[in-house]
């Protein structure tokens, strides 16, 4: 694929960190690591959300990639990252599944109901009074993963065995959130102004986005004992350096320009 190329030129850490993490998903047991520790759904999350900011993440590389077409791409790389991110920090926090449940349940339910007409409901819980409460919990879990209450949730949440630049990640990306939103939906903002946020500093916070989520999922799965212990640690650690190593290069790009 002609991506790859460019990666190992421009970006070699995310070329690397994206080597590895597929090697990690073709040849060990991680499922059989979250099935026997009881964490199937956020496990199968962590690494299904950190797959698809990848995939986002090769498209915002592609040297001919418009810079309309790119701050979309962002908008979106942006909340796939807070949203695994958030996941991450739940399931440590409550070492349990029921983070990843209610991603996948919870969040599925609440898809579904949005397509069905809101004037059934009342007729609905007549039938089924008992549905009604279950109906407004699975909701309420469901509202938890969007954006804002994420946000919050981090906001919250004890950092301090997170990095500055992990913190500083999380500020910058709840900033330029916002600025995206006009290119996202067609705003007159977007479509009669060039981009705010530099193309170059775009492509560094994305690929920096998905080398930190491939560690967090990662880094996940050393907590448990199993055969493929060492390993994961050995993966969790090339990424952190590969991860200190594009920031240094990107730091240094910013002060040159």
């Amino acid at each position: 694929m002609l991506l790859s190329m460019n990666c190992k030129k421009e970006y070699p850490e995310y070329n690397e960190s994206c080597e590895l993490f597929m090697d990690i998903i073709k040849n060990t047991n991680c499922h059989e690591i979250a099935d026997k520790y009881n964490f199937i759904s956020t496990g199968q999350a962590l690494f299904y959300l950190s797959f698809q900011i990848n995939r986002i993440c090769d498209s915002m590389l592609l040297r001919f990639i418009g810079d309309y077409a790119i701050v979309i791409l962002y908008r979106s790389i942006i909340e796939h990252f807070i949203k695994h991110f958030y996941i991450f920090l739940r399931f440590h926090k409550e070492d349990n599944d029921s983070v990843g449940e209610q991603y996948y349940f919870d969040c599925i339910y609440k898809e579904q109901i949005q397509k069905v007409n809101a004037n059934l409901w009342p007729y609905y819980f007549k039938v089924k009074p008992d549905m009604k409460r279950r109906h407004n919990t699975i909701r309420s879990n469901a509202e938890a993963f969007g954006f804002s209450e994420m946000l919050n949730y981090i906001g919250k949440t004890n950092l301090s065995d997170m990095s500055e630049s992990i913190k500083k990640l999380i500020q910058e990306t709840k900033r330029e959130y916002s600025l995206c939103s006009s290119y996202t939906h067609g705003g007159p903002e977007a479509v009669s102004m060039e981009t705010q946020i530099p193309k170059e500093n775009i492509q560094n916070s994305s690929v920096y986005c998905s080398i930190l989520a491939q560690l967090h999922t990662i880094n996940t799965f050393t907590k448990f004992d199993s055969s493929s212990k060492e390993n994961l640690k050995e993966v969790s650690q090339r990424m952190e350096e590969l991860l200190e190593t594009h920031l240094k290069n990107w730091t240094s790009i910013e002060k040159a320009t």
